[in-house]
């Protein structure tokens, strides 16, 4: 094919690595562009294989039997150095990889370019797993390299799983407890109106790390001298010790949060939640309800809250119910706030501690290895990466906030201090007087002050916008099949229905979150599978087969959530 129309075939996706490769001497030699060698190939387990470097093209020329064997399969080329892109881009191995609509090819630099080409991929990927594999001359000789790439894309991979799982499935891990909690409302208490109630005091919040088991009865004596929170698997951990939290929570809409709430049932005191925690186990919730605003990503809480006259602000709540305490403990206004049993790793083989009734198999193929906070070998999970980078994130914005690393095992958390509970204890936890505060607050938390009636009236409002909503989201499918081109959302008709559309409050305040999600999903699809060689009436049939999954993805969410309100309602 030869190296000019290769070159320009590379700049299509990396214009910036191909303009570098202009600054480099191309016949200089380099480290990891080898000779010709039979590459041993085992398929991956899933469609997506990535592959970090590639010599001189024989990891592609190995794998391309299985590539084409699936129309679905996909062979992702990550390389970083320039020389051997050079060398590679002169080879015939290259042509082929170039012509092969299966075959993508990245540069990846240090820097801004780096995080957009792993987002891309995670957002291609999915919902396929992806596999990454690496030359052996890299692992040698970079293996700092190898580490970096693989955390960038099983991290971005893990939290973009995290999201579409819900968003791609119409939502309805959240929306079938969302509107049964609707329903609790009139039953709850306004959480918000604890906000700042306790400033300046000391925190504890605990998740349910193996270590905390170590803790529990320093914890029971701190419980006069700090707050004490804990949620989810903690809740439990600490029940089992016979010790009750200042406050508890939960947010997760997982089967799982029934057995540990009927577990927890002797806990009678205030217990945050948000409208996602699952139905069932909400109902579990012995003591006050406090209910916190928010949807945790959807907008439908919001019109909940505002049709309802609800007050207080509103939190982010992070990656799960650790990190929702943090913030909760951060909006009562108590500072510092020292954190207990946040492993999040295997401590001792462990992903749990003792009193979660709960085993959690030790898969080492799905576990990664890292550095616990004494620099040895732990194994911990990319959601917990997750977790422990959003609290550096949020110690980060909030830097008159004071978090303390109070945690016996486990691995660190960037820009936190690390002391032993006892430390922090003597150092922090120095008034007795915090549990008269907190009956004193509890006591005049004041109902969310919410009729039935006033929200059967609100779900009936949103029923018929539905209704009005999918008869319009039928009309543009029409539209979209009637025309030949993917340019049908730029005419007068379709404008003219989307002006409609918009102004539905089901539109506003249910799909516009889904339509801007999966208007993303689109983008990343679209740019990912189009392909320099493909033709124009190929590329149109695909972008109007985009649109039309589109708007026949919104139809579905509309019908679902008519349903979800019809059945109990009536």
């Amino acid at each position: 094919m030869g190296f000019q129309k290769n070159l320009r075939l590379f700049e299509e996706r990396n214009p910036r690595g191909a303009a570098l490769l202009g600054q480099i001497d191309s016949r200089a030699p380099t480290p990891f562009h080898y000779s010709a060698k039979q590459e041993v190939f085992s398929p991956p387990r899933g469609n997506f294989l990535v592959q970090y470097g590639i010599g001189c093209g024989s990891p592609y020329a190995a794998a391309k039997k299985w590539l084409h064997n699936d129309s679905k399969r996909q062979f992702i080329l990550l390389e970083d150095d320039l020389g051997t892109i050079a060398r590679f881009l002169e080879s015939d191995i290259s042509g082929e990889l170039f012509s092969d609509p299966q075959a993508h090819f990245y540069f990846v630099e240090m820097g801004r370019e780096e995080k957009y080409i792993f987002e891309e991929i995670a957002w291609a990927a999915y919902p396929e797993k992806l596999e990454l594999r690496t030359l052996p001359e890299y692992t040698q000789h970079k293996p700092q390299s190898v580490e970096g790439i693989e955390a960038r894309l099983f991290a971005d991979a893990s939290d973009v799983d995290a999201v579409l799982d819900e968003y791609m499935n119409w939502g309805l891990p959240f929306f079938q407890n969302f509107w049964k909690n609707m329903l609790l409302l009139p039953d709850c208490y306004e959480g918000a109106s604890l906000f700042r109630k306790f400033r300046g005091m000391p925190a504890i919040v605990c998740a349910a790390g193996p270590s905390l088991t170590e803790e529990m009865d320093k914890l029971a004596e701190l419980k006069k001298r700090a707050l004490l929170l804990a949620g989810g698997s903690s809740l439990n951990a600490l029940l089992s010790h016979g010790l009750a939290p200042h406050f508890a929570g939960a947010i997760d809409p997982n089967p799982t949060q029934y057995d540990r709430l009927a577990k927890a049932r002797a806990y009678t005191g205030p217990f945050f939640f948000r409208g996602r925690l699952l139905h069932e186990a909400a109902k579990l919730i012995s003591g006050p309800k406090l209910y916190l605003k928010g949807g945790d990503g959807y907008n439908i809480s919001e019109y909940f809250e505002k049709t309802l006259h609800l007050r207080g602000g509103v939190l982010g709540g992070g990656h799960s119910i650790a990190n929702f305490l943090i913030e909760i403990a951060a909006a009562l206004g108590a500072n510092p706030i020292i954190l207990v049993g946040y492993d999040l790793a295997y401590t001792g083989g462990r992903a749990y501690a003792r009193g979660v009734d709960e085993t959690v198999p030790f898969f080492q193929e799905e576990a990664v290895r890292t550095l616990d906070a004494n620099g040895e070998p732990i194994f911990t999970e990319w959601k917990w990466l997750l977790e422990a980078k959003w609290i550096s994130d949020f110690q980060k914005d909030h830097k008159k906030l004071k978090i303390i690393h109070a945690t016996g095992g486990g691995i660190p958390i960037e820009g936190l201090p690390r002391m032993s509970l006892e430390e922090a204890s003597r150092e922090f936890c120095l008034r007795e007087d915090i549990e008269a505060k907190v009956r004193a607050a509890q006591d005049e938390v004041p109902e969310l002050g919410v009729s039935e009636k006033q929200v059967l009236g609100a779900m009936g409002r949103m029923h018929a916008s539905l209704e009005r909503s999918i008869n319009l989201l039928s009309a543009y499918i029409e539209q979209i099949k009637a025309q030949a081109s993917p340019n049908v959302c730029e005419s007068a008709d379709f404008l003219l229905l989307e002006e409609k559309l918009h102004k539905e409050i089901a539109y506003t305040y249910l799909l516009d979150v889904f339509h801007r999600m999966r208007r993303k999903f689109d983008f990343y699809q679209a740019r990912f599978y189009a392909h320099p060689l493909h033709t124009k009436k190929a590329k149109a049939q695909f972008e109007k087969e985009l649109v039309q999954s589109h708007y026949t993805f919104l139809k579905e969410v509309a019908i679902i959530n008519l349903l979800l309100i019809q059945k109990i309602t009536r």
